[in-house]
């Protein structure tokens, strides 16, 4: 294998191998439920996670009564601010709230990714999170080739960072 097609070997054969995985798991998808409701007059998303495994990604979808969609990802592998949502607990989310739209706002969870792997959900959306992190991953290798570049040539800190 010539070093270029490692180089892409390496980047595509964990998402090929996780996406294997995924569809053997599919049928053992754990469960969860959401609701929509207002609090203080701010609608807000109620997710709660009814399986044993902790929930580590999912995609929102918002439809406020104007006809304008939205859509937020929550992931800890690519947000740190994030936190996994435990057995058993419920996270709020914020919706978004536009004037003329009376808070009214359907919301809801597309697809839920757990921390052992498995998912639930539309396969769509499931892949469209599990794309953002292959993303993520290729750019942390892409920096990490860069730096190991840099690195071992004995360039100052300050040199690298002002490269970056």
């Amino acid at each position: 294998m010539t070093g270029s097609a490692w180089v892409v070997a390496r980047r595509f054969i964990p998402l090929f191998w996780l996406c294997v995985v995924l569809q053997l798991r599919a049928e053992e998808s754990p469960a969860y439920h959401q609701s929509v409701s207002v609090v203080d007059g701010q609608p807000v998303l109620e997710l709660t996670n009814d399986s044993e495994i902790p929930i580590t990604a999912f995609v929102m979808m918002e439809f406020p009564s104007l006809g304008i969609e939205g859509r937020t990802y929550f992931d800890v592998y690519t947000n740190s601010r994030e936190e996994v949502i435990a057995p058993g607990a419920t996270t709020t989310r914020n919706l978004s709230s536009l004037k003329g739209s009376e808070g009214k706002v359907r919301a809801e969870v597309r697809a839920v990714v757990f921390k052992d792997g498995s998912t639930a959900g539309d396969p769509i959306w499931i892949n469209a999170i599990l794309a953002r992190r292959v993303h993520l991953y290729d750019r942390l290798l892409s920096l990490h080739d860069l730096l190991s570049k840099q690195g071992g040539a004995g360039v100052a800190r300050e040199r690298i960072i002002a490269f970056l």
